[in-house]
């Protein structure tokens, strides 16, 4: 196997922590274990302190000024009970790597996110 196959399937099977931000339940800053998955993306490796038993979870990139943030929430969770949702905010460098949320610095694109993106979806599966 050459060097750039090696340095490919490690980055592939990484598992690492990062600062995220957690909205709904206990709100705030969280440091979270993620691993890259084969598809070349980052999923949260341990998924039920957020989202409890057996979650559909389901990630939207949004972004931000050029700033890119995945969301990951319940598909389920949010379509039946709104106000109980949690939403996992994490900052991407690229598809396959997520960097630290500094909250001073961020805050103000989480805040972004969650009322244009997430309340406009809560809209549309919940219209009034």
């Amino acid at each position: 196997m050459s060097g750039t196959q090696n340095a490919i399937e490690l980055s592939v099977r990484s598992v690492y922590r990062v600062w995220v931000f957690v909205m709904g339940g206990p709100s705030g800053p969280r440091l979270l274990t993620v691993r890259v998955e084969p598809s070349r993306s980052v999923a949260i490796n341990n998924e039920r302190p957020f989202f409890g038993g057996a979650p559909k979870v389901k990630r939207e990139s949004i972004v931000v000024e050029g700033r890119v943030y995945d969301v990951f929430f319940d598909e389920n969770q949010r379509a039946q009970d709104p106000d109980e949702a949690c939403y996992v905010f994490m900052r991407m460098q690229t598809p396959q790597r997520a960097i630290d949320i500094h909250i001073e610095d961020d805050i103000h694109d989480i805040i972004e996110v969650y009322t244009e993106y997430v309340l406009y979806m809560l809209t549309c599966i919940h219209p009034c």
